[in-house]
């Protein structure tokens, strides 16, 4: 005999208390299950709530960045392994002191582009305008050559991260110092095997390379031309359009209205379910020209009249003198991501905060 049958035993007591079960099971269960219970910046989220869920986007472009915060490829395929893209932010440029080299820094790793190995194993070439390419040995085992040929196991810092990484020697190291004049800089490949988590406080169990703090940074295209059409509204001449490039997304879509990917939570890339706990905060590097270095005030003086923090999430205050374009990603599984893919949105935030392109 199951519960129910038990309380209609009992008589007039048990079919008030099995209605009083029916109401709990009609009314309250369903709104506790609609409850997102993540933490964003050690915070709880509001409570998902109805949405209307749009159309499928699809991928228009994959980017991938070899070296953090020089030149990137586009591709037409990527793996996705647990740090994010394959190859993506895999090496990177330290000073003497083993900090992180970007464009906020020095606006010439712009013009470095770096080739896209196919394997773990296949040379990286380091290609800038007026200067030789050089051909660098990946190094992937601590001690394989000496220090001239590297392979040296040294600790190097993103932001609060301290990570493991294979020094690449003396050859990349003079190459990287005589093309951008500065003494001291070294190029490492991040250690096989080493794990840098990203902050638990966006999902525990995930990692990245050397990102500034997420796998992937995903963009729409339909975002950009909203900014672009906003910077031309303006009426300074001088202000032309930004390309795509200047964000250094992933993962770029269309198929959204401009911002539309605010109040998504949780989309499937493919076969692929991702999370998107945040939007991307922007420096100055958008303001960079990626070809010229010439630096101007957009994207920022447009973004600021209408992608703070306050405009753009209910999530975090501390976000409202902050500027927004693009959605950091977390993936739940590896695979492949292809050009054409659809991407479909599982999940919707609650639309609480103001309209975000109003």
């Amino acid at each position: 005999m199951d519960l129910l049958e038990r309380l209609v035993g009992e008589g007039t007591s048990g079919l008030i208390l099995c209605g009083a079960l029916l109401v709990l099971g009609t009314c309250v269960l369903p709104m506790w299950a609609g409850m997102r219970v993540s933490r964003l910046d050690g915070e709880k989220c509001r409570p998902d709530e109805p949405h209307e869920i749009p159309a499928k986007a699809k991928i228009t472009s994959l980017r991938v960045y070899p070296v953090k915060s020089c030149a990137g490829h586009e591709v037409q395929q990527a793996a996705l392994g647990d740090r994010g893209l394959e190859m993506d932010r895999l090496w990177m440029i330290v000073d003497g002191r083993g900090r992180f080299m970007s464009q906020r820094r020095f606006s010439k790793l712009a013009l470095i582009s770096p080739s896209l190995p196919k394997t773990k194993d296949e040379p990286l070439v380091l290609s800038a305008p007026g200067v030789a390419s050089l051909e660098v040995p990946v190094v992937r085992k601590v001690g394989a050559g000496g220090p001239a040929a590297g392979g040296e196991l040294v600790e190097v810092g993103v932001w609060k991260d301290t990570c493991q990484a294979i020094d690449q020697g003396d050859a990349a190291a003079s190459w990287l110092q005589a093309f951008l004049g500065m003494d001291n800089l070294r190029l490492v490949r991040m250690k096989d095997g080493f794990v840098r988590p990203t902050d638990p406080g966006y999902g525990t169990g995930f990692r990245t390379g050397f990102a500034d703090g997420f796998p992937i940074l995903l963009a729409a295209e339909e975002s950009l031309e909203e900014l672009n059409s906003r910077i031309a509204a303006t009426g300074d001449g001088e202000q032309a359009a930004v390309g795509m490039d200047r964000f250094r997304p992933n993962i770029v879509v269309r198929g959204w209205g401009p911002f539309a990917e605010d109040d998504w939570t949780k989309i499937r890339v493919g076969r692929i379910g991702m999370r998107t706990p945040k939007p991307c905060s922007r420096c100055q590097i958008p303001g960079i020209n990626q070809s010229t270095l010439e630096v101007r005030k957009e994207p920022k003086q447009t973004l600021d009249t209408f992608r703070t923090g306050s405009h753009v999430t209910q999530w975090n205050e501390k976000w409202s003198k902050d500027v927004f374009f693009g959605m950091n990603v977390l993936h739940e599984s590896a695979g492949v991501l292809r050009v054409g893919d659809d991407v479909d949105v599982l999940r919707a935030a609650s639309k609480a905060s103001a309209k975000k392109t109003q």
